[in-house]
């Protein structure tokens, strides 16, 4: 039998979880079709764990990725080792990262509401980017991009605790032992609420459901205990070989790097739209979610509950986030704390804007008759339809601003329902409109987004004049027709925004997709030196050759950017960059004069500066000590070294050998 206790749970909505399940499916094979395969970043972390192709002994990405705690990386290196094409890893990758960010905003708003319709709702509004707009420094993705790991972390990471809250207390319980090794990033603040969970949750887990909770937390811990034994049983110390000086205990240049350069781990500005805007709508919808506050310590079971501890969730990883930029002003943050970003973590309550978003809805629905329900839905219908002609005919590119107005202005019109009839309600879900939409339009004052800023308002007006204008015979029909009108304009507003997001290769560079210049390098490579030739890239933009043709590559951005992971690094990497890019970080001083006393960001000139000024006399010199003869640069930086392939935007260039 049920206790009293006892969370109703997501066992009851197995079939609803499981044809969403199907439909994202769909969707993400669909997308596939359309849209090119995005290479993953696992591509050159994995082939380096392969030796597919080898690097130099001693090269610092050997050194990194065999240190490197990540499940992604190794499941990579075994795929390639059995002979699995690249293709088919990067597919699986950006399927999974796909399915995921559509997926747990699904799970999330059943889980929160009990309404597939919601759900569905949530869903959308995830595959139209919505809440992209929120994010902070670190980026909110839905379609696929080369960084997957982040993207599939903090996506799992909410599933685990949306799982936790609906009762399934052994899968969560597992992932959350598991999470170390698949995201660690987010594993402080899921602990952080899993252990408020299990101690003050109402329908937490007890008694013998509570052991077996904890037994596969400890399965998932485990599980991280072996794959750290396994992935390090073969790992030598540290040695350096050949130009490589050995990682040691000198990390100068590694710190320089942090403190001149990264901006990620610097204290970050919670004034910025993505965190303070966020953190608005954040405040409008809990009030929404507890109808005005007066639930804040309601004692309930299933949906609402599970709705607060979403809630909890989000403002966990916020308190999170503040209490370690706090200790990283006064210098007290710990280094291994600061190299995991604690700021990035507020993306997990990015991504419970969309359900939390449905909560606020259903609580307005819920007071209301069926007919002003239909004029609801019947409205959001039509706007996403609108918003699906207006996608096909911009693009998806043009994008955020106008999902904003759905969205929120689907807020703004229930709020506008819920005054007369639940006015606590009613203020969460009209604050959350009028404050972000003032917000967004002061943040970014062009006219696309002061036009969805009127738009939104016209959107809630829309909806009051449907919903006087259903009545009599046309409202029993309504009430049958209006969530299948809603759901074909979401719908069609999902399929607008699929397409054509990459444009053409030829005219619009990406990073991560093998556009006709990549192309022609992989073929002249193929046809004029053999698949372990090293390639030297450019550091101020990002080229991703590795997982693009498959050669090593001796230095890139990637290579700076492990120095914010392990500083140790910077003994081997630092006389890197000053041999290729003439810029010294263990020389702190020289750096500021360099950028003038400003932060010394990748973009600054001097990066390309170098190499159009460094003769073929010096290129030869370095192609010695480094045993190379291949360098890709953007084409506004020509080198003064004899050009291979002449590309649109980025050029191969040989150093002529003695």
């Amino acid at each position: 039998m049920t206790s009293e206790n006892e969370p109703e749970g997501l066992h009851s909505l197995r079939p609803a979880l499981l044809c969403g399940a199907l439909a994202m499916l769909v969707f993400v094979a669909s997308s596939a079709i359309v849209n090119p395969i995005v290479n993953d970043e696992t591509l050159g972390s994995g082939a380096v764990l392969a030796k597919l192709p080898p690097y130099p002994d001693g090269h610092p990405h050997i050194h990194f990725y065999e240190r490197a705690f990540s499940l992604g990386n190794h499941a990579t290196a075994r795929a390639l080792e059995l002979g699995v094409h690249r293709d088919a890893i990067s597919l699986t990758r950006n399927g999974l990262a796909l399915f995921l960010a559509l997926f747990t905003p699904f799970a999330a708003a059943l889980c929160f509401t009990r309404r597939v319709s919601l759900a569905i709702f949530a869903a959308v509004l995830a595959a139209l980017e919505a809440p992209c707009a929120y994010d902070g420094l670190y980026p909110v993705l839905i379609f696929p991009d080369i960084y997957s790991h982040g993207q599939i972390g903090q996506s799992l990471a909410v599933l685990v605790a949306v799982a936790w809250a609906g009762g399934a207390a052994r899968t969560a319980g597992f992932l959350t032992g598991a999470m170390p090794m698949l995201h660690a990033g987010v594993f402080p603040p899921l602990a952080v609420f899993t252990l408020l969970y299990l101690a003050l949750a109402r329908g937490r887990p007890r008694g013998a459901k509570l052991r077996r909770a904890l037994v596969a937390v400890g399965a998932g811990v485990a599980a991280c205990a072996a794959f750290f034994a396994l992935t390090r049983s073969g790992v030598e110390s540290a040695t350096g070989a050949g130009p490589y000086a050995a990682p040691g205990v000198d990390s100068a240049a590694g710190l320089g790097f942090v403190a001149l350069t990264d901006f990620h781990r610097q204290v970050p500005d919670f004034m910025r739209f993505g965190y303070f805007a966020h953190a608005l709508a954040l405040v409008a919808l809990s009030l929404a979610v507890l109808r005005g506050g007066r639930e804040l310590w309601a004692r309930s079971n299933g949906a609402d509950a599970a709705a607060r501890w979403g809630l909890v969730l989000a403002w966990s990883v916020w308190c999170y986030a503040l209490v370690a930029a706090l200790l990283q002003s006064l210098e007290l943050l710990p280094r291994v704390v600061l190299m995991a970003m604690p700021a990035r973590v507020t993306n997990l309550s990015t991504i419970l804007l969309a359900p939390l978003t449905a909560v606020a809805w259903q609580r307005v629905l819920d007071r209301h008759p069926a007919r002003t329900r239909a004029a609801l839905w019947t409205g959001c219908g039509m706007a996403a339809s609108a918003l699906s002609v207006w996608l096909w005919y911009r693009g998806p590119w043009a994008l955020r601003e106008h999902v904003f107005t759905l969205a929120w202005g689907c807020v703004l019109g229930a709020g506008a329902f819920a005054w007369p009839v639940a006015r606590r309600a009613a203020i969460g879900c009209t604050l959350a409109f009028v404050g972000a939409c003032v917000l967004f339009s002061l943040e970014y004052p062009n006219p696309p987004r002061q036009v969805s800023l009127a738009a939104g308002f016209l959107l809630a007006a829309a909806f009051v004049l449907i919903a006087r204008v259903v009545r009599g015979p046309f409202a029993s029909i309504a009430e049958r027709a209006a969530p299948g009108l809603a759901l074909c304009g979401g719908l069609l507003a999902v399929a607008a925004n699929v397409p054509k997001r990459f444009v053409d290769f030829g005219k619009l560079f990406r990073c991560d997709v093998v556009s006709r210049d990549d192309q022609r390098m992989i073929d002249w490579m193929a046809e004029n030196v053999g698949p372990e030739e090293p390639l030297v890239t450019a550091a101020w933009v990002r080229l991703e050759m590795q997982q693009k043709t498959a050669h090593p590559v001796l230095i890139e951005t990637e290579t700076l950017w492990m120095l914010t992971y392990m500083p140790e690094l910077g003994s081997t990497v630092g006389p890197m960059v000053k041999d290729f890019f003439e810029v010294d970080y263990t020389d702190r001083e020289a750096v500021r004069a360099l950028s003038r006393g400003e932060r010394f960001a990748l973009t600054h000139p001097h990066w390309p500066h170098v190499w159009t000024q460094r003769t073929e006399s010096r290129w030869r010199e370095l192609a010695e000590k480094y045993d190379f003869e291949l360098v890709v640069s953007p084409q506004e930086t020509p080198l003064q070294l004899p050009r291979v392939v002449d590309g649109t935007r980025v050029d191969l260039y040989r150093v002529p050998r003695p």
